[in-house]
């Protein structure tokens, strides 16, 4: 069966939270890098976005930022090359956690201060709150392993 989508439910419009959108498209996050070395956009991607707004109408989502200096992104996160070179990976204490929850959230609360219609908390692709359920990178059996209600907890916190 074919539908033909100019009568899809694709192009009505949704409300999301106090939010209308004009039609269903979500705009993914795209990487494009354009900040200065001091975290600040620069002209051009603040003009990115600003075409991709005027013709989008719906959600647009920015690529992925940290919430301090001390979560890291590329390119300013450290990169074990050798066996020989960098620090060795080991589990976050729960202080680092906390840390790292609480500097989510204030984030979060930064965006919505600026203007921004939602925040968005990534978990996946081996970001912080991803790292938690997945099976590989945690293997803890404290109160945030094990179990997917347990992996899932420190996501629940950031809510």
């Amino acid at each position: 069966m074919s539908v033909h989508l100019p009568k899809s439910n694709l192009f009505k419009p949704t409300k999301v939270g106090n939010v209308t959108l004009k039609h269903r498209i979500i705009y993914a996050p795209a990487g494009n890098f354009r900040c200065a070395d001091d975290y600040k956009p620069t002209d051009s991607r603040l003009e990115y976005y600003l075409k991709i707004a005027e013709n989008n109408g719906g959600l647009l989502t920015s690529e992925a930022a940290t919430p301090s200096l001390e979560a890291g992104l590329l390119p300013h996160a450290p990169m074990i090359k050798t066996q020989n070179r960098g620090y060795p990976l080991k589990e976050m204490a729960k202080e680092g956690i906390q840390f790292t929850t609480n500097d989510s959230v204030k984030g979060a609360r930064s965006c919505i201060d600026a203007g921004f219609d939602f925040a968005e908390f990534h978990a996946a692709h081996m970001y912080f709150m991803e790292q938690f359920f997945n099976t590989t990178s945690n293997t803890r059996t404290n109160k945030c392993g094990g179990s997917i209600e347990k992996q899932g907890k420190i996501c629940l916190e950031n809510y």
